[in-house]
């Protein structure tokens, strides 16, 4: 039985082979070559790769980076290095999902390990990067024979599939307990640790003055912070009342200074009045008359 998908021969590349010629078949820049599952297998499916155009000096250098794409989805980085180790040494070799962001935070740079947390793969066909460690290789790579399908699958290295695969799955995840309350126990040592230092680096900070003279305040210093308590709470506001009430400016412009005497003089006079009252109840209220 042929191949169930056939692909059409837009250019081709000889390659010599121990003295046979053997063709590379190219569709739109990618290098063609059939995989089967395994040896036996009768229906084969074709994966597409060419040298990785977008390089990254960290992950993708230039001229050493295959990118390879429709990959299958039961197919394994493991087998990613069978496969395409032929054509040369790996160096690293990950699909596309594997990637993930360096975490920057600076503040804690303790990170858990991922053996506990449930890896969510991709269901459908992947892509994925094979790193070599020498450019000779993409050469060699992207004159892989079209007529030499690769094996997923061998006795040696078999791949699981089914009901073997999904048995595997549900096994790895269980958390085995007591190496989950391990790996607990080690990250919070390191996590007191790193939390001590950073204690004792403030207090040696506190109250020491820098090149420009500036002081470091912290909250680890002999005034301790107030406590957040509905006393305290009045308290602190009664006491911002009072500070925003001297900020205002009073008598600042003529007309208020001019009414501020006009007010002082009336209060002046409406006491002079009340006070000759009080002298007249006095004097009617005497009791002693000499005459």
């Amino acid at each position: 039985m042929e191949c169930l998908i056939s692909v059409k021969r837009t250019h081709t590349r000889k390659m010599e082979t121990s003295g046979k010629t053997r063709e590379a078949v190219l569709v739109k820049d990618f290098t063609v070559v059939p995989i089967k599952f395994e040896e036996s297998s009768c229906a084969c499916h074709n994966i597409y790769f060419k040298e990785h155009s977008l390089h990254r000096e960290d992950t993708k250098p230039k001229g050493r980076t295959l990118f390879i794409t429709n990959i299958p989805p039961y197919c394994t980085t493991e087998v990613l290095h069978r496969l395409f180790s032929q054509f040369g040494n790996i160096q690293a070799a990950f699909f596309s999902e594997d990637e993930k962001p360096q975490n920057k935070s600076r503040r804690n740079k303790i990170q858990l390990k991922n053996s506990f947390i449930e890896n969510i793969s991709t269901k459908g066909f992947k892509t994925a990067y094979v790193l070599y460690r020498d450019k000779n290789s993409i050469v060699r790579a992207l004159k892989a024979s079209y007529d030499k399908p690769f094996i997923i699958s061998t006795p040696t290295q078999p791949v699981l599939t089914g009901l073997r695969k999904w048995q595997k799955e549900y096994e790895v995840k269980h958390t085995d307990w007591n190496e989950l309350q391990e790996e607990i126990d080690e990250y919070m040592k390191g996590y007191d640790s790193s939390l001590s230092k950073k204690i004792e680096e403030e207090k040696e900070k506190e109250g020491v003055a820098d090149e420009e003279g500036w002081v470091t305040v912290t909250k680890h210093g002999k005034l301790k912070p107030t406590s957040r308590t509905e006393v305290n709470q009045r308290k602190l506001t009664k006491k911002d009342r009072k500070k925003k009430k001297e900020r205002e400016l009073l008598n600042f412009y003529t007309f208020q200074i001019k009414q501020e005497k006009q007010d002082r003089i009336a209060a002046l006079r409406q006491k002079f009045e009340e006070d000759k009252v009080k002298i007249a109840q006095m004097k009617s209220a005497r009791k002693f008359k000499p005459y």
